[in-house]
């Protein structure tokens, strides 16, 4: 058709965008690639943040904080030594003898649990299945992958030990060469953030250690006493259970609830009962005391960002993710004020009392600072 017009629409795009979009996907690659060794530094600081705390404490008791940091490291380090070469090889020796005694476990559970029988016949068909006589091979790589997973972590645990002493005696230097690189008004932020959020993160640490070892201790002392298989194994998962709330409660519940199956009904009620009676009463009396109001967390936000950090990172991010969200309230007083509304931020922190003053006067430093910023900045345009 002689009529008809065709248009033509040439999509250009600049070379400056190009370049900017070609480094972001760069930047999300090396993220990837070294997202290991972000988490690692992450514990590393978490860990940090309780090794000067005891040091301070401890220099408050006339002990020199050189001497301090030597003590708090020999210490943690042979608790990891302990747990790794201690506690470590007692749970696979509790597992191989589970594992061998599984077809009579097996069979006590089909007895128990009719409805469940089919499940329990593959369960055990192929945790009891020998090697295949024509696959060797196979079992050696599998076996020499796991060592070296297990190298793999220990190099890990180790690395972020001495990357946690470091951060103890050359974080501040750090953070101070870091913070440089910022302007005015955003160095002073920064500082006041390190500032609130380092309480914040103590109190979580200390709370989270003290409460997972409660819980691991109940879950020890019950399987001890009702004769229960695997008392180290459900101990362990109690206290790591213990760190994500609601998920880490029913999956350590679960295989002790199992557990207690093979020994007698009476079992069963001690478990439920000690396992829910104790997190009753960390969650309403032990927690509040612990925390003290440093902390207040939405049980709903918690679920919703440990979702989201498990689908990220697995487990792992479902764990890492807990202190940033501890760390959030002091984050939105500093730097999220001016954009909310003046009773979102009391609302979400659900401070009373001393707690909303220090809010308050944290919250008219970070003004001022802005206002002196404005007024420095001015100063420097009139000249």
């Amino acid at each position: 058709m002689a009529d008809e017009q065709r248009t033509e629409i040439a999509l250009r795009i600049p070379f400056a965008t190009m370049l900017k979009v070609a480094l972001f996907l760069l930047l999300v690659l090396v993220v990837i690639k070294v997202l290991p060794l972000i988490a690692m530094v992450y514990v590393a600081v978490m860990v940090a943040v309780v090794m000067g705390a005891a040091a301070t404490w401890m220099e408050r008791h006339h002990i020199r904080r050189g001497v301090a940091l030597t003590i708090i490291a020999v210490l943690l380090f042979a608790c990891v030594l302990g747990f790794l070469f201690g506690v470590i090889p007692a749970m696979f020796g509790q597992i191989r003898a589970f594992i061998k005694d599984a077809p009579r476990i097996a069979q006590n559970l089909e007895q128990r649990i009719p409805a469940a029988a089919p499940y329990i016949k593959s369960v055990t068909a192929q945790a009891t299945s020998p090697p295949q006589p024509g696959k060797p091979n196979a079992w050696v790589a599998r076996g020499a992958l796991v060592g070296w997973y297990a190298v793999e972590a220990i190099t890990a645990i180790f690395l972020t030990l001495v990357m946690s002493v470091y951060f103890v005696v050359e974080g501040k230097i750090a953070l101070a060469w870091l913070f440089s690189f910022a302007g005015d008004e955003t160095r002073k932020k920064l500082v006041l953030t390190v500032e609130e959020i380092e309480p914040v993160l103590l109190a979580y640490m200390r709370g989270q250690l003290i409460t997972s070892a409660l819980a691991g201790l109940v879950a020890f002392v019950v399987a001890l006493a009702m004769h229960m298989p695997g008392a180290i194994v459900l101990a362990v998962l109690a206290a790591v259970g213990d760190i994500v709330p609601v998920l880490g409660f029913i999956a350590a519940i679960v295989p002790a609830v199992a557990s207690a199956m093979l020994v007698s009904p009476l079992a069963v009620a001690v478990v439920i009962a000690s396992y829910s009676g104790y997190h009753l009463i960390e969650n309403y009396y032990i927690l509040p005391r612990i925390y003290g109001k440093s902390m207040r967390l939405s049980t709903l936000t918690v679920l919703l960002t440990v979702s989201f950090g498990g689908m990220v990172y697995g487990p792992a991010g479902a764990v890492l993710i807990l202190p940033i969200i501890a760390a959030y309230p002091p984050i939105e007083r500093i730097w999220l004020r001016r954009h909310l509304a003046p009773d979102t931020i009391p609302k979400h922190d659900a401070i009373e009392g001393d707690d909303a003053e220090r809010a308050e006067r944290v919250a008219d430093r970070v003004l001022n600072a802005d206002e002196q910023t404005r007024k420095d900045q001015s100063l420097r345009r009139g000249k």
